[in-house]
């Protein structure tokens, strides 16, 4: 949820908006293949500046270009998460709903999560 707020706000800041509120879904996924692992490396591509983002993108489209099923790296906002990037669909299997989350976010204070399943 982490990531999504970072965006969420970054998102909310450049608008009119003084507040947002969305729903989002949690999905537990079995991932099949074999995935580039830089969790506990690279840490010149485990950066949460925008201005680095050219250069993970590119990291990104490399590893899209091969035959990697994607990439796991270590989050840059959740410290001891982890994100899974998966490149190609038909390796994603049994795909199904978790938990069910209402946020709102503010401009300024902390986000409101509510579980609501």
């Amino acid at each position: 949820m982490t990531e999504v707020l970072s965006g969420l706000r970054r998102e909310l800041s450049r608008s009119a908006l003084t507040e947002k509120t969305e729903e989002y879904r949690e999905y537990l996924a079995r991932l099949d293949g074999s995935y580039v692992d830089i969790r506990g490396d690279r840490p010149d591509l485990h950066h949460p500046d925008p201005a680095r983002y050219p250069e993970t993108q590119g990291f990104g489209e490399a590893v899209r270009a091969s035959d990697m099923a994607g990439i796991c790296y270590d989050s840059v906002r959740h410290p001891g998460g982890e994100n899974w990037v998966g490149y190609r669909p038909r390796l994603i299997g049994d795909v199904r709903q978790a938990r069910h989350f209402r946020v709102v976010l503010r401009l300024t204070g902390k986000a409101i999560i509510e579980t609501l399943s």
